[in-house]
């Protein structure tokens, strides 16, 4: 599960240092906004496709993209617990643990 984190973290920060919006991407990848939020979240893995299409806007491998940038995802990860007594940062942990537990309860 870690991967696809660190995947969909890469993927965030690609997406936000080339100023392309949410709307732009699903427009790229031919997806709804609940696949691309669920590719962003490290939920789904991406397909073949997906894969060639977002190395192709990011010019980055598809190796890079799964690979991501650690010291980006630590701090990420390490943000959140630091934040974790905040009632917006709560609300966010707690909507990874659903989506998850969504996921999990899907795959059985």
């Amino acid at each position: 599960m870690e991967d696809l984190r660190v995947f969909g973290n890469m993927l965030e920060k690609l997406r936000n240092e080339n100023d392309i919006t949410n709307d732009a991407l699903c427009e790229k990848l031919d997806c709804t906004k609940e696949v691309l939020i669920n590719l962003l979240k490290g939920c789904v893995v991406p397909t073949t496709d997906q894969l060639v299409v977002l190395a192709d806007v990011f010019n980055v491998t598809p190796e890079e993209l799964f690979l991501g940038d650690r010291d980006h995802y630590e701090a990420s990860v390490v943000h959140y617990m630091y934040d974790f007594k905040s009632p917006e940062a709560r609300e966010k942990i707690l909507d990874i643990i659903e989506s998850y537990s969504k996921l999990v309860s899907g795959v059985k």
